[in-house]
């Protein structure tokens, strides 16, 4: 083999040997890269207290960054509240990177307080009238001590004289209100408030002083109806403000009648006085416009003038101070109330 044919291959040799070199140099290169690309391309988290955090981030919302991370081939998840990020930055689907800046806490808090303010306020008096029923029973507080003598006078005995006069103190009671709503707790509206007892017994009545005694029975019905302008007060408490308590003061006319037989004898004793009612109540709200109470109440009033009808008779009495009738009584009544 000549010179020249020993040169050319050696430097064909020489050649080949430069493009595997050159192959391999350029395969490295771009892994290289392609790695250095990868971690560049890592998404990264900047928090509030200066730490940051290197992940991949997946999902965001409103409220949260959800990332996930790889350590020693276990990849895990979690969420990041951006309220404690300054700023984040990720890969977006252009390729580019993108670094978001988080609100300062400061203009969140701005930001939700003018939300706030956009907002159509809810009033107090979103449900300005409030509706109230109640019944129950009522106890007369006044002395029963001259009506049991008046009976005796009659020839009543003492012992049936004293069982009428407390039948007649308990009775039934019936109460509504309705009322408007000036301010958050008070409000202003009308009450009613009726009062009814009855007796009944069979008995004997002396006239003659046990020369002539008559057999029959006797019985009265008492009702007394009371209404008025209503100064009423709210507030509630508890949980999610479920109970409320309320009280009330009322002032008005009392208009009084008693419906009274004796022997087949009747007579009607009517009277209008002036009143007052003080209430006390326990609300419990079913929902918030529905709700059931518990009202204990005072009433009070007394009758100094009444007038008498009978048959034969029809006469207005001036009572003198010890034959007043007084009317005043406790009541305790269980009641629904509407709000709307």
């Amino acid at each position: 083999m000549d010179v020249q044919t020993s040169n050319h291959h050696i430097l064909f040799y020489s050649s080949t040997v430069m493009k595997h070199i050159c192959a391999k140099l350029c395969a490295l290169l771009f892994f290289v890269l392609t790695f250095s690309s990868a971690v560049n391309a890592q998404d990264r988290v900047i928090m509030l207290s200066g730490d940051t955090l290197k992940c991949s981030i997946y999902k965001e919302n409103k409220d949260f960054l959800y990332f996930k991370q790889n350590s020693k081939g276990v990849s895990t998840k979690g969420k990041i509240s951006k309220k404690e990020v300054a700023e984040w930055t990720y890969q977006g689907a252009n390729t580019n990177r993108v670094t978001v800046e988080a609100q300062n806490p400061s203009d969140l808090i701005k930001e939700e307080m003018t939300t706030k303010q956009n907002e159509p306020k809810k009033t107090e008096r979103e449900n300005p009238f409030r509706v109230s029923i109640n019944t129950g029973s009522g106890l007369l507080v006044g002395s029963t001590e001259n009506s049991i003598e008046g009976l005796q006078i009659q020839g009543v005995p003492k012992e049936d004289a004293e069982k009428y006069a407390n039948d007649l103190i308990i009775g039934y009671t019936g109460k509504f209100t309705l009322h408007y709503q000036i301010s958050k707790n008070y409000w202003l509206g009308v009450l009613y408030n009726g009062f009814y007892s009855d007796a009944k017994m069979l008995t004997r009545m002396d006239y003659n002083d046990g020369y002539n005694w008559i057999y029959g029975e006797m019985g009265e019905k008492t009702f007394v109806n009371f209404v008025g302008p209503s100064f009423f007060s709210e507030s509630k408490f508890g949980r999610n403000k479920r109970f409320g308590f309320h009280s009330s003061y009322t002032i008005g006319p009392v208009f009084y009648r008693d419906e009274v037989e004796i022997m087949r004898q009747q007579s009607l004793l009517t009277g209008v006085a002036l009143g007052q009612n003080l209430d006390f109540g326990l609300e419990y709200f079913i929902t918030p416009r529905w709700a059931i109470s518990l009202d204990a109440s005072l009433f009070s009033s007394v009758l100094k003038k009444m007038t008498i009808e009978t048959v034969s008779l029809n006469q207005t009495v001036d009572l003198d101070k010890e034959d007043n009738n007084n009317l005043s009584r406790l009541d305790i009544s269980f009641g629904l109330v509407f709000y709307w």
